[in-house]
């Protein structure tokens, strides 16, 4: 057992490293909330535009992306945006701005797992208010929480990652009118229609956050948020120069003339999900849960959820184990859509483990 150095951080000592580690590619990969579909037709196109990057030279800013990205996104014109390497960059961010040590972060429970974890590194105090069994949230327990650790940042994950389902309109207004500053992560912006959200011009402490990881584009890193451009102005002091790299901006550039493509992949999984959904409620043993992203929740009631993992994982199928972590998650597995010929081999795969 390797011996912490003893120059480390002590917070840091009880906080488990997050470590990616993608599967050869002889697995179907249905355990990361990717998209199925990439750039896999314009391949030779994609390189073209790579080819003229002069990697020699620092970067510049993606302003012109973004500002080519803001109708995409419904993005109005008072706010102003900031490129993200990913959207946990712009989350961390957000949270050293805010206090470092003096962070207070609060969010509904189980949700996005790099809120606590990035406040924990930064020595910040996180603050979960759990869900309802049916992961709804209690309007009571949320405002309760609010007055008693009156939070330097709420997070809300609309909708929510890993149960799939959006808050009420009603918890993003309550949470901006506490005065904290807060963040709506908005990562599965076109596998559902969000509720109503506040004005941005109107809300100087609302932060809103997307990426393009889960219509295809996750090995890209490119997230970016909106937000008042005081607050953005602030941002910039404490983010990295260049954080976004040229290949990553060429690449972006480029994708720009195939959102079209992109969305419409979203909703083809979009329609999948709600098809898989209604074949998981047929299978004994299983509860689904209701979802408007790429990706479904679902309760192991008749065999345990590690073992049904492990004879997915036996046949190249890999999902994602949540059991063990949050007790809301107890027995539970997350399957992210794939291709049609991935979704039906994971069905087949799953009955027969049933």
């Amino acid at each position: 057992m390797t011996t912490r150095p003893s120059f480390v951080a002590p917070h840091l000592a009880a906080i488990k490293s997050y470590v990616g580690t993608p599967p050869g590619a002889e697995f179907v990969r249905l355990n990361a909330m990717e998209s199925a579909y990439g750039f896999e037709e314009w391949q030779g196109e994609w390189l073209d535009a790579l080819k003229q990057v002069e990697v020699n030279r620092y970067p510049a800013p993606p302003t012109q992306v973004l500002d080519d990205l803001r109708p995409f996104f419904a993005v109005p014109d008072q706010a102003a945006m900031l490129a993200g390497n990913g959207s946990d960059e712009l989350i961390q961010m957000l949270f050293m701005l805010c206090g470092g040590r003096q962070l207070r972060v609060l969010a509904p429970t189980p949700t996005f797992v790099m809120y606590e974890h990035i406040t924990q590194v930064l020595g910040g105090q996180f603050i979960g208010v759990p869900l309802n069994a049916d992961f709804t949230l209690a309007p009571a327990a949320f405002a309760a929480a609010i007055d008693k650790h009156k939070p330097n940042i709420i997070c809300l994950s609309m909708p929510n990652n890993p149960t799939g389902n959006f808050f009420a309109a009603q918890t993003v207004q309550k949470a901006v009118a506490s005065g904290a500053l807060t963040l709506v992560d908005c990562a599965y912006r076109f596998f559902a229609d969000p509720p109503a959200l506040p004005a941005l011009p109107q809300h100087p402490n609302l932060v809103i956050l997307y990426t393009l990881s889960k219509i295809g584009m996750a090995g890209l890193r490119f997230g970016f948020m909106a937000a008042d451009p005081a607050l953005i102005n602030e941002l910039h002091k404490v983010r990295l120069p260049y954080n976004i790299n040229a290949l990553t901006q060429a690449s972006m550039r480029f994708v720009l003339g195939k959102m079209e493509h992109f969305i419409r992949a979203a909703q083809r999984t979009a329609a999948a999900r709600d098809r898989m959904f209604a074949q998981l409620q047929k299978l004994p043993g299983l509860r689904p849960y209701p979802s408007k992203t790429n990706f479904i929740l679902v309760r192991c009631e008749a065999k345990p959820a590690d073992a049904i993992w492990a004879e997915l994982h036996a046949k190249k199928i890999l999902v994602k184990q949540l059991h063990g972590g949050d007790p809301a998650l107890h027995q539970c597995l997350r399957v992210s859509m794939g291709k049609p010929d991935e979704n039906a081999l994971f069905l087949d795969a799953l009955q027969a483990c049933l």
